[in-house]
């Protein structure tokens, strides 16, 4: 829940009140609060574009720009989500070699928004200043079952399973997506009747989604000292209800440039995991070999905006597709307690891995493949989009992108593609209940997608890199035990080498040029020096993402174990 509030009901919306939030849903309340077009411009709010002068400053100088600052334009979200789960498991040790497990689990969901804001324009006369105002509620259900057998002979040991999944949005899809909106008279808003361009929805909710994901696990003992295993899942989550429903039944007063929308018809996100391995207690009860292989590919990736170029505008209709796999290998080398001089006992473990994580965009440029459709595509394909020819788009292959709306990316590979990881935990305990202990990671920079390329067909295809991020922490702890009563103090010290950690950039058009530039085709920093804010000199993103990560941090602090 966001928005403004104004305590002592002067108007104003100062920073000091915290009150009930301003909601809006009375005309009278509107005409209070928002100037209409060239009209009423000392209201503290202001509609989207305003015909008159609203800026409250004098021009600013900041680098090569003039900043003004003007009123804000009204606001206000109030979005609800609850969910009831019931779940039943059950377990049976069928007999000595099998153990069967298998459960159930139903969860209702209610999910609600209301939101108003003054982003759209307005004439003189307009009394509600044409505020995009949208309200709804939905009950989308999920059911999921499963059942899975442990079978275990003369240390072979095998998990099978399987798991039935269904999702119900609850939710009617576009009665036709060549035509969005019907504009309405006499259309009730609020306390109000206005002409409306109302959302067009089908009669019928869209079917539920039944999806079903196998999983199986498999390990084995090679020898006393080694044993190999492999798993594979099938696994799918349905899209976040936040796209799915966003602005499903706004309601908006202009035409021309309209909100983005999402189509019902979103699969839900599937992924195939495959994991194969090795353990090798290489010198018994001292020090130990791992090795991993893994694949991770995931359908629907993310959502795509196609275009429909319709009578009231372009519009933008988000669906689900791309597709995007992490793939690597992992060595680890562990060392095993083991006490030294009868003094200090020391144990850890050392990491590499290699990682190659991509996803894909469509190439574009090919008549048979449109992502931009009009009234006339009717014909081709009714009142629907081509769904089922979505996949098969010639496709390129892009970069993770990174940051906090990365989404799905953050489930791949950390939101960032980075190649190489190099981590170590190490644990030294001496007498008195002292210790010391340090964890380290070393990886190399991240991938980018170019931006300025000598030859444009391919900018956003090519990649760059940064720099490696290294950071080292350490911890000295002193522990101490009173009767039962176990505690511990303790020192941290977070990046002990104070190294400057770029893990992001600003990416956006202004920014990606200073960050990387093009000569000869091959991408450097901007002038050999790493800056990743941008012309602002922000050190986070409009999302709120940092650019560098921390400095060098100190704590100290106490542990009570009971």
């Amino acid at each position: 829940r966001f928005g403004y509030s104004d305590d002592n009901g002067d108007g104003i919306a100062a920073l000091n009140e915290d009150g009930d939030f301003l909601t809006l849903e009375k005309t009278a309340d509107v005409d209070k609060y928002i100037s209409r077009s060239g009209i009423d411009l000392y209201k503290f709010f202001r509609i989207g574009d305003e015909a008159g002068p609203s800026f409250i400053t004098q021009p600013m100088s900041l680098g090569n720009s003039q900043i003004l600052i003007t009123r804000p334009q009204f606001t206000y979200e109030n979005t609800k989500n609850s969910v009831s789960t019931v779940k039943f498991d059950i377990t049976s040790q069928v007999d000595y070699n099998n153990q069967l497990k298998a459960g159930v689990s139903f969860q209702f969901h209610d999910i609600s928004k209301v939101q108003r804001n003054s982003g759209l324009g307005s004439d003189a006369s307009d009394v509600r200043r044409r505020l995009l105002v949208e309200q709804w509620e939905f009950k989308p259900t999920q059911f999921g079952g499963y059942i899975q057998d442990r079978m275990e002979y003369a240390g072979l040991v095998i998990n099978l399973g399987v798991r039935i999944d269904r999702w119900d949005p609850k939710a009617a899809d576009w009665k036709s997506y060549y035509n969005l909106f019907l504009l309405t008279n006499n259309f009730p808003v609020d306390d109000s009747l206005r002409s409306e361009l109302v959302p067009l929805r089908g009669k019928d909710n869209v079917k539920p989604y039944w999806y079903v994901s196998p999983r199986i696990g498999v390990s084995h003992p090679i020898s006393d000292e080694a044993a190999m295993y492999f798993s594979y899942s099938r696994n799918s989550i349905p899209p976040p209800f936040s796209r799915l429903y966003g602005s499903y039944n706004a309601v908006l007063g202009s035409a021309g440039g309209l909100p983005q929308f999402a189509s019902l018809r979103q699969e839900p996100v599937m992924s195939s995991n495959y994991e194969i391995g090795a353990q090798w207690e290489f010198i018994p009860r001292k020090f130990g070999l791992t090795f991993t292989a893994y694949m991770r590919d995931i359908e629907n990736y993310s959502q795509y905006p196609v275009t429909l170029s319709l009578a009231n505008g372009a519009n933008a209709m988000w669906i689900s597709a791309q597709y995007a796999d992490a793939r690597g290998v992992e060595l680890g080398l562990q060392a095993l307690r083991q006490t030294y001089f009868d003094f200090v006992t020391v144990y850890g473990r050392l990491n590499y891995t290699y990682s190659y994580i991509k996803a894909t965009g469509w190439t574009g440029n090919d008549a048979t493949q449109p992502t931009t459709f009009s009234r006339p595509d009717t014909m081709r394909f009714g009142q629907s989009l081509p769904f089922n020819d979505f996949w098969s788009y010639n496709k390129v292959e892009t970069n993770i992108a990174g940051g906090a709306a990365a989404g799905v990316g953050a489930l791949l590979g950390g939101n960032y593609d980075r190649a190489h990881r190099i981590s170590y935990v190490l644990f030294l305990e001496f007498p008195y209940q002292v210790m010391i202990s340090s964890v380290g990671t070393f990886q190399s920079g991240f991938y980018y997608p170019l931006s300025v390329t000598v030859d444009p067909r391919v900018a956003g295809r090519d990649f760059g890199q940064a720099p490696w991020n290294k950071q080292v922490d350490l911890r000295i702890e002193k522990g101490f035990t009173i009767e039962n009563i176990h505690f511990a103090v303790y020192f941290d010290m977070k990046n002990v080498l104070n190294t400057t950690n770029i893990i992001g950039y600003d990416n956006t058009a202004s920014g990606a040029q200073l960050w990387e530039y093009s000569a000869a085709g091959i991408a450097k920093l901007n002038d050999g020096t790493i800056d990743p804010t941008g012309t602002y000199k922000r050190a986070v993103g409009y999302d709120g993402s940092p650019f560098y990560d921390i400095p060098r941090e100190y704590y100290f602090g106490v542990r009570i174990d009971f």
